[in-house]
């Protein structure tokens, strides 16, 4: 979401089968040879009773156009007790 002044919040939202459980969340930019790590939102968080969480972050434009041509990005949640997924 365009915040103004070539600020832009990402916001990363899901469930995970866990309740109460200890949560990241990493943001890459995919390229053909390899994915670039941008930024990890903050400190870790927990996940609510029912396994959903949500986390955001205020960053310049220039973070997420980290490349020539198109800019696609994905986050990685890592969930303690439950993996990671993209």
């Amino acid at each position: 979401t365009f915040e103004g002044n070539g600020y832009y919040r990402v916001s990363v939202s899901g469930q995970c089968p866990v309740s109460n459980a200890t949560f990241g969340v990493r943001v890459y930019g995919e390229d053909t040879w390899f994915d670039d790590l941008l930024f990890s939102m903050g400190a870790y968080s927990r996940t609510d009773p029912g396994g959903y969480f949500v986390m955001s972050q205020v960053v310049y434009r220039t973070v997420l156009d980290e490349d020539w041509g198109e800019d696609e990005i994905y986050a990685v949640v890592d969930v303690a007790g439950a993996g990671s997924s993209k």
